[in-house]
């Protein structure tokens, strides 16, 4: 399998369209806190990868996004059964794929 970029990395092909990205968002649209935290280089990225590197196609699913986030604010949604006992629902990797990644 031909991987061509890591999820966790920007390539240096992308960094120039991630900087655009977030120009035109940071441009456009009022951001709080919450949302700067959230959206880093990686999240820019990923919208990116999400729309083969074409910013207007990306600019358009990520501030469709930010406004999903700002009327809903998941960053601040609780599961009562967690917060009754934290391991109700925990998760463990078991394994690796066969580019390293945790399964």
């Amino acid at each position: 399998m031909d991987v061509k970029f890591s999820s966790s990395s920007i390539h240096e092909d992308e960094q120039a369209n991630v900087d655009a990205l977030k120009a035109q968002i940071e441009k456009t649209i009022e951001l709080d806190d919450a949302l700067r935290a959230w959206l880093t280089d990686i999240t820019y990225a990923r919208f990116l990868r999400a729309r083969d590197q074409n910013i207007q196609k990306s600019y358009k699913m990520l501030s469709n996004t930010i406004e999903w986030r700002k009327k809903k604010s998941p960053e601040k949604l609780l599961c009562i059964a967690c917060q009754k006992n934290p391991r109700s629902h925990s998760l463990r990797a078991i394994g690796v794929c066969k580019i390293g990644r945790p399964v």
